[in-house]
């Protein structure tokens, strides 16, 4: 019944990489899948977002955060915080 809160994320892909953050239950996210993000294509550019003292993006109560990465790596970072 607690919800996540993400504070801060970076995202460092490669060129080609497709990425977005969704949520749902289940293996990998797969029952109820709800995008956060729609999908984001950087051109090898890198995305910060937030600093770690406010709420970048909300999950509902009892939801797994998922992260689906596509085409190419794109590693990164994610600050946040349950409750």
């Amino acid at each position: 019944g607690k919800s996540i809160y993400v504070t801060a994320f970076g995202i460092h892909p490669a060129a080609t990489a497709v990425v977005a953050f969704t949520y749902g239950t289940g293996t990998n996210c797969a029952v109820g899948t709800t995008l956060l993000t729609g999908s984001m294509g950087f051109n090898g550019q890198p995305m910060t977002s937030g600093s770690g003292y406010g709420t970048v993006l909300f999950l509902p109560p009892g939801q797994d955060l998922c992260i689906i990465i596509s085409t190419a790596v794109a590693p990164g970072w994610l600050a946040y915080a349950i409750f």
